[in-house]
């Protein structure tokens, strides 16, 4: 049983009088010398053999009490913010043992400062702009040609090379005679014009032949990721190994069967045209979002802690690093070592967005405890694992791991209501269209771009 006693301070912040019963403090302590006991030594015991009594006697009465309170500490703070509706906005702090030991009540103290209260604007009738969502014959022809492309030919051609063709090469860069392996490949693959590995180089390459050989000087970039080169002039040995010339397929029935599951083309364009119309109703749902939030953000006020937003940014560094790790194999301090990135500019941007994220959700959180749409046990139950432990309902949850799924869960919940809420109450205004389009007309200009491609 945890009984708590809150002491409002300034600037956000309470302390808070915790008080655990003396049996459930035994409990765990109980644990604690099952747990350690293996690695416990006492003369004229075997190895993890003594009783808890010998250990204590032997080393001191306290010995597994420390860990017992840091075993029970996040159960009890977490059991009492929930009961007294306290919203954390940084780690608890001070905390200071007043009473422990054997047949006692635990009782200590913390201070935390807690979240902000957010001044709400008007949440109601909030007015959001309304994209269409069908889909084009733009669109459709865009799609089309996409399809083209990925279906189409490489042949071998022996004439000189030209934009849009692919090329096989082999170079190597120099700077003052030496050669530099930053700026050498073999076998290189290179669709002329769409190359976008050094801007320009591909220039160079047109009217070469297959086997042809060609030396000349080019300008890397000044914003070339690799300070040392940017902005230097070098001379570059090129081989053309292989040129080939795209076909393009006709775009009939027959193709429309070779590469997908209908049978005529007006089928496949149905198709296309079903799935754009739900990409873009997706798309259109997370801007109507986007906008609803912006605007009810913008309209409220709430003074942020700095620590609120610098837990947010570290938290975001360590999971941008990790990814980092993950993906290149070195650490953002060593990429901002070697000018690959800007980690300053990273934690500036970083701050931006984590101002808005903290913002919107304490905005959100404000508008659920007033509407009534917290997040409700049977509502977290359905969403629960089934081996989650049962000690959720009353808020007794023995590790931060638990805590803080069982948290997330709750507020993911609790969010969707008050979005669904907000847009229920939102007023929509259609975005200005051409009515006076001629569908005939498009459809045409479809016909006649797809016969320009064949």
């Amino acid at each position: 049983m945890v009984k708590a006693v809150i002491e409002k301070l300034e600037n956000d912040m309470v302390k808070i009088d915790i008080e655990v019963d003396a049996s459930e403090f035994e409990k765990t302590v109980e644990k604690v010398y099952l747990k350690n006991r293996s690695g416990i030594a006492i003369p004229g015991f075997r190895k993890g053999k003594a009783p808890r009594k010998i250990i204590e006697r032997f080393y001191g009465e306290g010995i597994f009490r420390e860990d017992a309170f840091e075993m029970l500490f996040p159960k009890a703070y977490y059991k009492a913010i929930s009961e007294n509706g306290l919203k954390p906005a940084d780690e608890p702090s001070d905390i200071d043992i007043v009473q422990i030991g054997s047949g006692q009540d635990l009782k200590f103290s913390v201070k935390v400062q807690i979240e902000p209260k957010p001044e709400l604007g008007a949440y109601k009738g909030v007015e959001i702009v309304k994209t269409p969502n069908n889909a084009t014959e733009e669109d459709i022809a865009h799609e089309l040609s996409r399809l083209k492309d990925e279906h189409a030919r490489w042949i071998t051609k022996e004439d000189g090379a030209a934009l849009g063709d692919r090329v096989n090469i082999s170079y190597t860069g120099y700077a003052d005679e030496e050669p530099l392996e930053l700026f050498s490949a073999k076998n290189r693959t290179v669709i002329l014009g769409m190359d976008g590995y050094m801007p320009g180089f591909d220039v160079h390459l047109i009217g070469m032949k297959a086997s042809e050989q060609k030396q000349f000087e080019f300008t890397i970039a000044d914003d070339y990721s690799v300070p040392e080169f940017a902005g230097r002039n070098l001379t570059f040995d090129v081989t053309m190994n292989e040129i080939k010339y795209r076909e393009m397929p006709e775009l009939d029935d027959e193709f429309t069967k070779d590469v997908s599951e209908f049978d005529t083309l007006d089928e496949l364009k149905d198709s296309i045209r079903i799935r754009l119309e739900k990409e873009k109703s997706e798309q259109a749902d997370n801007e109507i979002q986007k906008q609803l939030l912006r605007k009810i953000s913008e309209a409220s006020i709430v003074e942020l802690p700095d620590n609120m937003i610098e837990n947010r940014v570290s938290a975001m560094i360590h999971e941008s690093d990790h990814r980092t790790q993950a993906l290149f194999g070195k650490t953002l301090k060593e990429l901002d070592e070697i000018k690959y990135i800007s980690l300053d500019e990273m934690k500036d941007k970083f701050k931006i967005e984590a101002y808005d994220d903290i913002k919107t959700e304490l905005i959100l959180g404000e508008i659920a405890q007033i509407e009534g749409l917290n997040a409700t046990d049977d509502e977290i139950e359905a969403k629960l694992p089934k081996v989650f432990p049962d000690g959720w309902r009353s808020r007794e949850l023995d590790n931060n791991k638990d805590i803080n799924y069982f948290e997330n869960l709750k507020e993911s919940i609790t969010r969707k209501k008050v979005i669904d809420f907000l847009l229920v109450n939102a007023v929509f205004v259609e975005k200005n269209t051409d009515e006076n389009a001629d569908s005939a007309e498009a459809e045409a200009d479809l016909n006649c771009a797809v016969e320009t491609e064949g």
